[in-house]
C-alpha cells in the first residue's frame, strides 16, 4: 500500500477515515470518488461539480511528518513548500497552494487549483511525492454554471443482450491472432477481467485523454448465470460468409490461431449482420432480431516492436493506426494491479504518464506481464424480452513486457 493515500467514503453521504494512510473516497464503486471539497468545505458531486479555477482541497494521510506538534494539541496548519509534492488532475499537473496537516492529528490536506481544459464526472486525481504515487480517486469537473457532462448510465437489473466479435493478437515469442465470437442474453453479466464481454468500452467513465492507476481486480469476478433462450444459434453474416454462435454457450472460434492448426481469419473490414431466430423455451425468451453493423479497419500497434522493457519512472508513448476514427482506445496492463488509459483513436498515439506507470509494481522474475491495447465499436439492437442489446466489435493486441 502506498504511504500516500487519497480518502474516500464507503457509502453515499457517509464520511469514513481509512486507517494506514488511505485518503477518503465517496463510494465503493469502480468510480472511486474522492473526498475533495471546495472553499465552503462541501463535497463535490456530479450534481455540484468543481469548476476550472476553483481552489479545491484533497483530504487524506501520509504526506509525511508535520513540522508542528500533532500529539498534545490540534496540529498547526503549516505549509510544507519544500515537500516535492505534485497533484495530477487527469494528466495535468495542478498548481498546489498548500500541503500540510488538516485540523486533526494525522489528517493531511492539499489545496490545489482545478486546471482548465478537462471536464468529466470522474476525472482521475492522484498525488505524487518523489517516486511514490498515492491511490487514484476521481472528482467531477464542469464549466461554471454547467452540470456534470457525462453522468454514468443507470445500472439496470433487467435482462440485456450482447453479441461480441473480437480479434485478439498475442505478441510473445511467437505471434498469434484469433477471431472469436460470444453472445449472452440474460441478467447483467460480468466475466473474468480484463475485457471479457460485456466489460468493454470506457471503464470508469474516464474522460478521453486520462488514466487511472493502481486499480486492483480479482482474477475472476462472479458470473451471473441467469440466462435467456435466444434460439439454437446466433448467425453472423459478413464478407467472408456466415458463422454461427451455437447455444447454449453462444460462443465459437471464428478463425485464426497459431501454428499448423491456424485457420483463415474471419472478421475482415466490412458490413455484417447479426441475427437470431428467437427462443422457443417456455417462459422468458428473447425475440427474433436482425441488426446490421460495421467492422472498421483493424487497429495496428505501430511501435510495439520498440517496447519490451517499460521504465516506470518515465512516460511511455504508444502509437497506432487504423480503428474507428471516432472511437476510443483503452491502454492497460494485465497485471493484478493495473492502470487504464482512455485515448482518442484519431490521435494515433498516447503517452502514459510516469505517475501512472509508477502506480504499478515492478515485474518479478516469476511473472509474465503485458501491455494491452483494446478498441471497441458498439452498435445497439432491440429484441423482445431484453431491455437493451449491443453488438461489440473488439480488437485487442497484447504484448509481453517487463515493468522495471
Amino acid at each position: 500500500m502506498s504511504p500516500i493515500q487519497l480518502g474516500y467514503v464507503r457509502a453515499p453521504f457517509v464520511c469514513r477515515t481509512i486507517l494506514h494512510g488511505r485518503f477518503h473516497q465517496v463510494n465503493s464503486t469502480a468510480t472511486v470518488v474522492g473526498i475533495i471539497t471546495g472553499a465552503n468545505y462541501q463535497l463535490y458531486s456530479v450534481n455540484s461539480p468543481a469548476n476550472p479555477g476553483d481552489a479545491a482541497t484533497i483530504w487524506g494521510t501520509g504526506i509525511g511528518a508535520s513540522p508542528g506538534d500533532d500529539g498534545s494539541a490540534p496540529p498547526q496548519p503549516i505549509d510544507m513548500p519544500n515537500l516535492p509534492l505534485s497533484v495530477y488532475v487527469g494528466t495535468q499537473a495542478a498548481s498546489v497552494l498548500y500541503r500540510g496537516r488538516g485540523g486533526f492529528t494525522g489528517e493531511d490536506q492539499i489545496n490545489f487549483v482545478v486546471p482548465a481544459g478537462i471536464t468529466g464526472c470522474y476525472v482521475p486525481i492522484t498525488v505524487q511525492i518523489g517516486n511514490i504515487v498515492s491511490n487514484f480517486v476521481t472528482m467531477p469537473i464542469a464549466p461554471a454554471g454547467q452540470s456534470c457532462p457525462d453522468p454514468a448510465p443507470p445500472v439496470s437489473d433487467l435482462p440485456t443482450g450482447n453479441v461480441t466479435l473480437g480479434r485478439s493478437t498475442m505478441i510473445g515469442t511467437t505471434t498469434s491472432t484469433t477471431d472469436a465470437g460470444q453472445a449472452f442474453f440474460g441478467n447483467p453479466q460480468i466475466l473474468a477481467f480484463p475485457y471479457v464481454p460485456p466489460v468493454f468500452g470506457n471503464p470508469y467513465s474516464l474522460p478521453v485523454g486520462t488514466c487511472i492507476g493502481g486499480v486492483t481486480f480479482p482474477e475472476f469476478i462472479d458470473v451471473l448465470t441467469s440466462t435467456l433462450d435466444a434460439g439454437p444459434a446466433i448467425t453472423i453474416t459478413g464478407p467472408n460468409g456466415s458463422q454461427q454462435l451455437v447455444a447454449p454457450g453462444y460462443d465459437a472460434q471464428l478463425g485464426g490461431g497459431s501454428g499448423a492448426n491456424a485457420e483463415p481469419l474471419y472478421l475482415s473490414v466490412g458490413s455484417y449482420t447479426a441475427s437470431g431466430p428467437g427462443g422457443t423455451e417456455l417462459g422468458a425468451v428473447v425475440g427474433p432480431f436482425s441488426q446490421n453493423f460495421t467492422i472498421p479497419q483493424p487497429l495496428t500497434w505501430t511501435n510495439q516492436s520498440n517496447i519490451s522493457t517499460v521504465d516506470r519512472s518515465t512516460g511511455l508513448d504508444v502509437t497506432w493506426t487504423g480503428g474507428d476514427p471516432n472511437g476510443a482506445i483503452q491502454i492497460t496492463s494485465d497485471l493484478l494491479m493495473t492502470f487504464i488509459c482512455n485515448a482518442r483513436i484519431s490521435d494515433q498515439h498516447f503517452t502514459i504518464p510516469a505517475f501512472v506507470l509508477l502506480s504499478l509494481p515492478p515485474s518479478s522474475a516469476a511473472s509474465t506481464d503485458t501491455l494491452r491495447l483494446s478498441a471497441t465499436l458498439t452498435t445497439a439492437f432491440t429484441a423482445a424480452g431484453i431491455s437493451s442489446g449491443t453488438i461489440n466489435s473488439v480488437v485487442t493486441i497484447v504484448k509481453n513486457v517487463t515493468y522495471q
